[in-house]
């Protein structure tokens, strides 16, 4: 199967992605909790 150039950013998200996780971890972080982060828009 021939390379996709335009697919090679997909892939190397997919590798980055579990190390980005493991590192969050290990400095105590919860990934999915990040600070500063508010995923509801606050409205008058």
């Amino acid at each position: 199967m021939p390379r996709c150039e335009e697919l090679d950013p997909i892939a190397a998200i997919q590798g980055f992605h579990p190390f980005v996780d493991a590192l969050s971890r290990a400095c105590g972080r919860d990934p999915d909790r990040p600070p500063f982060l508010n995923k509801v828009t606050q409205t008058r």
